[in-house]
């Protein structure tokens, strides 16, 4: 499998993508008649300077120990300010930004999102067109704004969680290997305490280039005393509740970010099959799939964070390709005891929460 997650966020100017666009300072005037568009949704200079109001009400409020009391309060307040500035508002600008501030869209931490922006001006030389550079940035400050007003926000683990320990990958092809050593480690801690990823890389043919295959970390799980691994496609969720249900975590492939620029939602996840990427299933609610992600970083006090990602979106990222070009469908590493009498030790720390998987 291609998986070959990585994990830099390249600091970067939203002003990069407004001269790239061709885009005024926020607070120019904008004429109705004179303004592209971009596809259905806001005028691109009018969506620059909603941006730039946002940003700086969000920091504002932050200052002050503010909150919003709603979505809509807080579009109230930019479109307030966006009147003060002149900004060429219409009535379907505001339909837009209302319904990208509603949605329950996947949240992008703000700090990343703007350092992505500078990444999408290399996208011309790669054959995509400004309109193409547009589409990617709407959706990025879709997702910024959702953020600012709590979409995506961190979840409570649910009730069956089945929490293996909490591993950061420390390479970014490495994500096969500390999936299988964290579910190794749920069931053979003593066994495999002191093992680090470096000691899974041979045994599970990992390369720099390749990443892992499936077949070779169940073939590896398979010689461990008193377990069994099954590697499945095309894999009905209802046996990957199954699973949790006997608190047997499995080990799940999918569509990690989008593309080599980070900007989430450039296009639709069942259509991307490059960024491949191995998580652990750890638990699920009627909202949510709850992982253990090896790409996921802890919070800035040192809290390890699970991962989740929403019911409506997970089947769209169950899917990697082979080293082969093979592309495969809801692939699934399921785990399981041969000895009744072996125990699972699940995470014992104070890893309490989950926070949105990108």
């Amino acid at each position: 499998m291609r998986t070959m997650h990585g994990m830099a966020c390249v600091a970067g100017l939203v002003a990069a993508a407004c001269l790239m666009a061709g885009c005024g300072p926020a607070g120019d005037e904008r004429t109705g008649s004179n303004a592209a568009r971009v596809g259905d949704g806001i005028d691109e200079g009018a969506f620059v300077a909603l941006f730039d109001i946002a940003k700086a009400k969000r920091d504002a409020a932050e200052q002050d120990g503010r909150t919003y009391d709603s979505p809509d309060a807080f579009l109230d307040d930019v479109v307030k300010e966006a009147a003060d500035r002149k900004v060429d508002l219409t009535a379907d600008d505001v339909s837009a930004l209302r319904s990208a501030l509603s949605n329950e869209v996947a949240a992008t931490p703000l700090d990343d999102v703007v350092g992505q922006f500078e990444n999408l001006s290399r996208l011309e030389s790669r054959g995509r067109t400004v309109g193409d550079i547009l589409k990617a940035y709407e959706a990025s400050v879709q997702e910024a704004l959702a953020e600012m007003i709590g979409a995506g926000a961190d979840q409570p683990l649910p009730s069956n969680q089945a929490p293996t320990p909490v591993l950061r990958q420390e390479v970014n092809y490495s994500c096969g290997d500390v999936a299988t050593l964290s579910v190794l480690k749920y069931w053979k801690p003593t066994d495999f305490a002191s093992t680090p990823e470096q000691d899974l890389y041979a045994p599970l043919q990992t390369s720099p280039e390749e990443g892992t295959e499936p077949d070779a970390i169940a073939a590896y799980i398979n010689g461990i005393d008193g377990l069994h691994a099954d590697y499945r496609t095309d894999v009905p969720i209802a046996d990957l509740e199954a699973a949790i249900d006997h608190g047997q975590p499995p080990i799940v492939d999918i569509q990690a970010w989008q593309g080599d620029t980070g900007v989430a939602n450039e296009s639709a996840w069942a259509t991307q099959w490059e960024d491949g990427h191995y998580v652990v299933l750890t638990g699920y609610d009627d909202t949510n799939f709850y992982f253990m992600d090896p790409s996921m970083d802890p919070l800035p006090d040192g809290t390890k964070r699970y991962a989740y990602i929403p019911r409506s979106e997970f089947v769209d990222r169950w899917h990697d390709s082979t080293r082969e070009n093979q592309q495969i469908q809801r692939m699934t590493i399921f785990v399981s005891p041969t000895d009744s009498g072996l125990q699972p030790a699940p995470e014992s720390g104070d890893a309490t929460q989950a926070s949105i998987m990108h």
